[in-house]
């Protein structure tokens, strides 16, 4: 078996039937009853292509015993490729590559770097509640996500600090949740009250690959955002009516020497812990991308944070370009637009519906926009539409007075007319989860490509099997949907309103480019043998 960095080997064609190989780094499991070979990348440079040897390579003949060989059961323990590095209080315990991890295994040490660290956040499942945080570790051989929960968040997340090293062992291993697990690992790592971190000390974490970085300009607004914290603004308390907890947020400004200028939010420890003072450089990567009067930026339980890193080159040399002349430049507020795809024009990016469960979205007294892709997965027929006010901007519904007059109770008037209105409830899906939306009138009739009027008819001559072909041809069909996200009281209860403001067809010469705008994006942190042009 090849690890994944190694696959290009096979789509290159470089390693066919019958190729004369040199195994340098490997291990070597036993899962259950067979034996696993996971072939790990060299740290050494690229070798000259794998020669391939005549298929006539001799007759085979049949060997009754190998001498020297052993009848003696393979042992269930792992072994591997002797990278003896010493952990502390051993000095002989070998490291296990990320790669090799697998949840057949019980004794394992790796050695690996912080590459991102989210903050805590609460949860609450099935009637019992606590807390968690999560934190990505890499290696030469690929990357893991790992989470504590409760007493292993009080243990370990002070001592966890992105761009370190640690020694970790004695986790346990489960398959990854794909939803919330952006690494490319089959698993994922939770911690628990026997699981052993130790910081690496000096020289100990040689192997281990620094962090790489991909930045963009403020003007771009991509993955990775370098800054230098210009203004910062007050410590303020706010409370998410949904839940009635109270978070603390604080508003930043980055600039860099693009002359643009971008609004950060930042939440909770992030917001109490953040000192500005100095103008330090900042360096932000997962940020929710929102563009509410304005491009702006926010952390998420997912985002990480690096304050004044000294490791980084560009953010020195960003650091010396603000106190030479940025402090006293004029900087230009940051006015793009998430538009959607659907129409002709300028692609521009677009949201995920798994960013609307973060904190303080829908806080805003005039809601939070989104623009994602998405496909309808269910219609809710019940109640889908209603006899309304036929008065214009009124969407109340009407009372049957039984005599062919309609009551508004809103307007306070009796008409002899109705209007029928939409009042939809559809699950939307993406990659990174589903959402319930609400569609009023002009969304709905594009969702259901029916007019009010004609599917009130339906309605009222009782024709279901006519109503039913109209849902089932409108499921599982994509669009670009605008969404605007609110927190609203009913009856004293305050709950997350997601109501579609624009649905629009998807115009896919249009898609098609902005995928290949990510994927360009993505290019620069790829490793080199994947994006060679050499066969």
């Amino acid at each position: 078996m090849l690890s994944i960095q190694l696959n290009y080997l096979i789509e290159n064609e470089e390693l066919v039937t019958n190729s004369v190989i040199r195994v340098k780094r490997y291990v070597c499991n036993n899962v259950q009853q067979d034996k696993l070979v996971l072939l790990l990348p060299a740290i050494s440079s690229p070798q000259a292509p794998f020669k391939q040897v005549p298929t006539n390579v001799g007759v085979p003949s049949t060997i009754t015993s190998i001498p020297g060989t052993s009848k003696t059961p393979p042992k269930s323990s792992s072994s591997f490729d002797p990278s003896t590095s010493g952990t502390p209080g051993s000095g002989t315990e070998r490291i296990f590559p990320i790669a090799s991890l697998n949840p057949y295994q019980s004794r394992w040490t790796i050695r690996a770097r912080v590459s991102q660290k989210a903050t805590i956040r609460p949860w609450n499942k099935n009637g019992r509640e606590g807390k968690l945080f999560s934190f990505t570790l890499l290696d030469e051989s690929g990357e893991i996500r790992v989470t504590a929960f409760n007493a292993e968040v009080d243990k370990f997340y002070d001592l966890i600090e992105v761009q370190k090293a640690y020694f970790i062992s004695k986790a346990t291993l489960k398959p990854a949740n794909k939803q919330y697990n952006t690494t490319n690992n089959n698993y994922e790592m939770t911690l628990i009250s026997d699981t052993k971190i130790t910081p690496c000390e000096d020289g100990d974490d040689a192997g281990v690959p620094d962090l790489q970085f991909n930045f963009t300009e403020i003007r771009q607004l991509e993955s990775y955002i370098l800054g230098i914290a210009h203004e910062t603004g007050e410590l303020q308390s706010v409370t998410v009516r949904a839940s009635q907890r109270e978070l603390q947020k604080r508003d930043i400004s980055l600039v860099d020497a693009s002359g643009c200028l971008v609004r950060l939010t930042l939440w909770d420890t992030q917001a109490t812990e953040f000192d500005g003072s100095t103008n330090p450089a900042v360096v932000v990567k997962s940020a929710k991308i929102s563009d509410f009067n304005g491009r702006s930026l926010s952390t998420t339980w997912q985002s990480s944070l690096l304050i004044a890193p000294t490791s980084i080159p560009e953010a020195r040399r960003l650091k010396n370009w603000y106190e030479r002349e940025g402090r006293t430049a004029n900087f230009e507020t940051y006015e793009g637009e998430m538009g959607g795809l659907g129409s002709a024009g300028e692609s521009h990016g677009l949201n995920q519906l798994s960013e609307l469960a973060v904190p303080g979205v829908g806080t805003n007294p005039k809601g939070d926009y989104f623009t994602c892709k998405a496909t309808v997965s269910f219609l809710k027929k019940e109640n889908f539409i209603y006899k309304g006010c036929p008065t214009d901007g009124c969407k109340k519904k009407v009372i049957d007075m039984g005599n062919g007059l309609y009551r508004c109770e809103k307007c306070a008037r009796v008409t002899p007319t109705f209007k029928w209105k939409f009042l939809l409830m559809a699950k939307i899906a993406d990659i990174s989860g589903e959402q319930w939306i609400t569609c009023f009138q002009e969304t709905a009739e594009v969702l259901l490509g029916r007019t009010a009027d004609d599917l009130g008819a339906m309605k009222d001559a009782q024709d279901e099997s006519q109503l039913d072909g109209v849902f089932v041809a409108a499921s599982f069909k994509s669009w670009i949907f605008r969404l605007r996200a609110k927190i609203e009281n009913f009856n004293d209860e305050s709950r997350l309103r997601i109501v579609a403001v624009e649905v629009k067809p998807v115009m896919y010469t249009d898609y098609a480019k902005q995928l290949q705008k990510s994927i360009d994006a993505l290019i620069p942190s790829l490793p080199a043998e994947l994006t060679s042009d050499e066969s």
